[in-house]
């Protein structure tokens, strides 16, 4: 077990799931499954979800997979086959996941829930994937208090040449901070955003040459959102929000991971060619748990994150702030009122904040109530339509997937937005008002396509 001492009164115990606690040798999220995103591009987009034959029709007949075949399915999700998906779900649906003692429990969750994410079925996602504990410490300091961290934070963040944000992957509401926070940073002056497992064929040797032509998809600033070949994440509908706010604000996009092996010093090294292409040039990065946290002097170089390399490659310490260390603290522990959704930090009774010694800052984002992790949407994108999908006419009950493209973009383009339903009726989807591509596949294999108008409601 790796203890973290921090010198604040408020201190955070290790956790199970989060950080830089319970280490890997690399981010387990990164698996070269992930990391090459191009090989699952297909595998996990509702698009080729629609055209399934009747091998996911296991939910249907009521029979189900054991753990260790969802598992070998899900991990040969590499191979570009849809079909597992529907044989995983129904695990997951019907029987939950097996307990297991040689790690694959973890790994299964971790991959499951991220890929539950991309088809917008959050709730599943963050129970599948997992919270941490909450830190036993912070049970002898009494009620925390709220207060809204971007008030707190943003001069802070305003002097800053390089901000770092981390991420759950499997739990959207992480990722939905820098959503709400976007234009706030623009106005501020930052003008590149960095994000993880943006597909790219860029090598160590190629990291500070600062060019888009690694990118597969080079031409995303001149589009204007992301399609399906741009990345991993950002085929989920919030990042490619993320997305689509920051090109439209004006952000270039920065694809900071690397084709191979020393992908945190690679990573460093492209972010540090970027600052020093222009003085003026502020950097905002989007990356997974522990790899934004500071560790320098407490780990060896082979150990390093993207923060402790772009310092050294650049003498520029990136503000950093986790959106993941207090996942785990229940809502019942807080004094006072937390709107789900919305970062807050913490203060104990004598004034101090919560703090950790990986991270310049912490922020809590308090979950929505069970059942309803898609709400994040009236959060991040207010202006959107709550918008019911029904199944298509003779549709048995079972697994279904819905995605909502708009019409007019190219094939591929990232959904606006994705839900999944599980028993006979349909699921809710955030539009914002227009016209939208209905894409619906179900377990047995039937596929449907329609189309829809949102309409945009007058408040009375």
């Amino acid at each position: 077990m790796f203890w973290i001492t921090l010198p604040m009164p408020v201190s955070l115990e290790p956790f199970q799931f989060v950080d830089g606690v319970r280490r890997v040798s690399r981010h387990r999220m990164n698996h070269p499954m992930l990391l090459r995103g191009k090989q699952v591009l297909t595998a996990v987009s509702v698009a080729f979800l629609l055209a399934l034959p009747a091998h996911g029709s296991e939910r249907a007949s009521g029979k189900h997979v054991s753990f260790d075949e969802a598992y070998k399915q899900l991990i040969g999700l590499s191979k570009t086959d849809p079909r597992p998906l529907f044989v995983i779900s129904s695990a997951v649906y019907a029987d939950g996941i097996a307990e297991q003692s040689d790690g694959k429990q973890t790994v299964f969750r971790e991959l499951f829930g991220t890929v539950a994410t991309l088809l917008g079925d959050y709730d599943t996602a963050e129970r599948v994937y997992g919270l941490p504990r909450e830190p036993t410490s912070l049970s002898t300091r009494g009620p925390l208090k709220p207060i809204e961290a971007i008030e707190h934070l943003m001069p802070k963040i305003s002097r800053a040449r390089v901000f770092f944000m981390n991420e759950s992957h499997g739990i959207v509401r992480t990722r939905g901070a820098l959503l709400q926070w976007l234009p706030r940073l623009k106005a501020a002056g930052f003008t590149h955003l960095a994000l993880e497992a943006f597909d790219t064929s860029a090598t160590m040797a190629d990291a500070s040459n600062c060019s888009s032509e690694f990118r597969s998809d080079p031409v995303i600033e001149s589009r204007g959102y992301p399609v399906l070949k741009s990345g991993f994440y950002t085929r989920e509908p919030v990042y490619g929000a993320i997305l689509e706010t920051a090109l439209g604000l004006g952000f270039q996009i920065v694809a900071y991971d690397i084709d191979g092996e020393d992908r945190m010093r690679g990573g460093a090294a492209i972010l540090a060619c970027v600052l020093d292409q222009n003085d003026s040039n502020r950097l905002v990065l989007l990356g997974g748990f522990g790899n934004i946290a500071e560790t320098r002097g407490a780990r060896p170089r082979d150990n390093w994150t993207l923060a402790d390399w772009l310092f050294e490659l650049s003498a520029v310490d990136p503000l950093t702030l986790s959106t993941t260390t207090l996942l785990g603290v229940s809502p019942k522990r807080i004094d006072g009122v937390t709107k789900p959704g919305v970062p807050y930090m913490l203060m104990d009774s004598a004034g101090n904040f919560v703090r950790s010694s990986l991270y310049d800052h912490l922020v809590f984002i308090a979950p929505f109530p069970g059942g309803q992790q898609r709400s994040i949407w009236n959060v991040v994108s207010p202006e959107r339509e709550v918008f019911e999908i029904k199944r298509p006419a003779g549709w048995s009950p079972g697994l279904a997937f819905f995605s909502a493209t708009i019409p007019d973009r190219e094939a591929g383009a990232t959904p606006s937005d994705a839900c999944v339903a599980t028993g006979d009726e349909g699921c809710t989807l955030f539009l914002s008002p227009g016209a939208y591509r209905i894409d619906a596949g179900h377990a047995d294999g039937s596929a449907s396509v329609f189309y829809i108008s949102v309409p945009k409601v007058v408040a009375d």
